[in-house]
């Protein structure tokens, strides 16, 4: 398990790098998300701020 953050340092959700599933918490919502092989880029927005890109890497570059 690895934490994604943003790069502002807020915790966006945990990345299970067996299964690369992306689990965030909402309160009392747990969503687990499929992520692609490849890595993506997702854009977080709270409120009022401007979104934030957090980039999450290959599968590839995280198991070596």
């Amino acid at each position: 398990m690895k934490e994604i953050r943003t790069p502002k340092g807020k915790l966006y959700g945990t990345l299970d790098v067996r299964t690369y599933t992306l689990i965030t918490i909402d309160g009392k919502n747990i969503r687990q998300t499929p992520l692609p092989k490849e890595g993506c880029t997702l854009l977080y927005k709270a409120g009022n701020s401007p979104p934030e890109s957090i980039v999450i890497p290959s599968q590839d570059s995280l198991q070596s």
